[in-house]
């Protein structure tokens, strides 16, 4: 995982993936395809992707997965705190939120399948500054045929 400016000097996060490497390729084609199938929640309740496609370095070939670097709050923090505990820092309204959010991914489909503080961002939205959960890291999520 990388972090930098795009073109328009906008921050991103950019996930890069050795294409000879059969797993961390598979997961990173998944994690294209759940972007894809939630296309219309990205920019809110998940990040927006800005580019995905290969590369290549040093004679090897990369996958590569650029998508917008949320500027907010990591309320759950990737601290050795289980996720049942991190989730005691929320307030009722953003465990609301969580949930609704969770609803929206659920309803087209995807199941994130690794919930925890460090893949559960915060930014802030609106004139009230109210916080908004963000999903991100979509790489072990499954995806209904339907």
């Amino acid at each position: 995982i990388y972090s930098g400016k795009w073109t328009n000097n906008q921050a991103v996060v950019a996930k890069v993936a050795p294409l000879d490497n059969q797993e961390l390729r598979d997961e990173l084609c998944a994690e294209i395809r759940i972007y894809n199938r939630l296309q219309d929640l990205q920019g809110s309740i998940i990040p927006q992707v800005i580019a995905y496609g290969q590369t290549y370095a040093d004679g090897q070939e990369y996958g590569i997965l650029v998508v917008e670097k949320i500027e907010g709050e990591e309320i759950l923090a990737a601290d050795k705190m289980d996720t049942r505990s991190a989730l005691t820092k929320l307030s009722d309204a953003e465990k609301t939120a969580c949930l609704n959010a969770l609803g929206e991914i659920h309803k087209r489909g995807v199941v994130h399948q690794d919930i925890r503080g460090a893949n559960l961002l915060f930014r802030h939205r609106g004139p009230e500054k109210l916080l908004q959960p963000v999903f991100i890291d979509f790489g072990f999520s499954e995806m209904s045929c339907g």
